[in-house]
């Protein structure tokens, strides 16, 4: 787990890699879906994202491990609010 200087390496975790966030993305890109409210969505994403943290970026914090997510919050403004004209 050390890296160079006897520092942590950093753990980039792929988004959805669980098996039941995995699922719930599953949902989210189902075509016939399209009653699906924006709302909804955002939560499924949110349900999805907390899998993960409590099933694996938690543990690799525990273990001591520096983890880094790019597009966490930011993405999810982005893709379900902005996308959704809910703000700006």
């Amino acid at each position: 787990m050390a890296g160079r200087a006897g520092l942590p390496r950093p753990y980039r975790p792929r988004a959805g890699r669980t098996a039941i966030s995995e699922q719930i993305r599953n949902v989210l890109h189902d075509l016939k879906n399209t009653e699906m409210y924006p709302h909804t969505e955002t939560l499924l994403y949110q349900a999805a994202r907390a899998q993960i943290v409590e099933q694996v970026l938690r543990p690799k914090l525990a273990e001591g491990w520096i983890v880094l997510c790019d597009r966490y919050a930011d993405s999810t403004l982005a893709y379900q609010g902005y996308g959704h004209c809910k703000y700006g």
